[in-house]
């Protein structure tokens, strides 16, 4: 009897990174659908520049749209009817925001994650980049996230838990880190029944969280691939090579201090500030406000007569910009 006792342990100890895969294989399949294929054996360092390929794609916003996600690499020629790359040699910029607006926001990630094995397999390549969304949801701003969202983050969470639970039994196995420490368990503002899902949103994707180590740390926020810049809503002109050389080394920095943070605590400003040359939008309702501001003030433009072409300027820079 004792014998038997001893066996499992044993056996665990003996093969504990088996039983790992093991575990999460069957949480990703439970999360997503998918088996992913083994990655590389020794992956490829993070692109900043890259030569010229025989074929480049770039594929914009996916917002959590699993279906149209397909679609569109389809008509690109990438995916068969199947869901298999078959893209050969192409090198494909996903140039970001695959969080907000949808429901299908983790099976995309997988989706991507399986492409991107399978187009490695082929000669080809996919990257990932960062888009304003995702920096938003790493901060905790879950402005944009829609029910359905919330609920497969939510399930995600479930299914994780089951996961280092079975871990847990393993005494050859390190027990797993708790990714809900230190998340509140209730937020201001938002109904009691939504608590959870959101709860999970921000244990998965605040710094070193399991979603955004997996699949957000190696993503890229600059990348100039040949003679083609690619950068989440553009960047300043006058100013594009340095933004360019500023975005490609602070992508090289972002996985020690920015997304992989052990300490669990928010992003740093570093990389929101690192945002800043590339969502135009935001710096434009900046200027926006601060006008309206000024109106609402009633400064005295009768005091500064050479400018009194302000107003016109304020409703000019309104309607534009907005």
């Amino acid at each position: 009897m004792g014998r038997e006792e001893e066996i499992p342990t044993s056996s665990c100890k003996d093969i504990p990174n088996l039983l790992s895969s093991f575990v999460d294989t069957f949480v990703d399949f439970s999360v997503s659908g998918l088996f992913l294929p083994p990655p590389p054996p020794s992956p490829p360092p993070l692109p900043t520049r890259l030569p010229s390929p025989p074929r480049l794609v770039a594929i914009g916003d996916l917002h959590g749209d699993l279906e149209k996600s397909k679609q569109a690499l389809r008509l690109a020629g990438l995916i068969d009817t199947d869901d298999v790359y078959i893209g050969g040699s192409a090198t494909v910029v996903q140039v970001g925001d695959v969080l907000d607006r949808g429901g299908d926001e983790l099976k995309i990630f997988y989706f991507l994650e399986k492409l991107k094995r399978e187009a490695a397999r082929s000669g080809g390549r996919i990257i990932t980049m960062h888009g304003n969304h995702e920096i938003m949801n790493v901060e905790g701003d879950f402005r944009f996230a829609t029910e359905s969202g919330i609920e497969e983050f939510r399930v995600w969470w479930e299914w994780f838990q089951v996961g280092n639970k079975i871990k847990s039994l393993c005494h050859g196995l390190e027990k797993p880190n708790d990714p809900m420490r230190g998340v509140p368990s209730s937020f201001r503002g938002v109904r009691k029944e939504f608590h959870d899902g959101f709860r999970a949103r921000v244990a998965a994707l605040r710094p070193n969280g399991p979603i955004a180590n997996r699949f957000l740390s190696e993503n890229v926020t600059v990348l100039v691939v040949g003679d083609s810049i690619f950068v989440h809503s553009g960047c300043w002109k006058g100013t594009r090579a340095r933004n360019v050389a500023w975005g490609t080394g602070w992508t090289k920095a972002s996985r020690s201090s920015g997304l992989k943070n052990d300490s669990g605590l928010p992003i740093p400003s570093l990389i929101s500030m690192s945002l800043f040359p590339i969502t135009l939008y935001h710096c434009r309702l900046l200027v926006c406000l601060v006008l309206v501001l000024l109106l609402k003030l009633h400064i005295h433009i009768s005091c500064i007569k050479k400018w009194n072409y302000l107003k016109y300027f304020q409703l000019k820079f309104i309607t534009f910009y907005i």
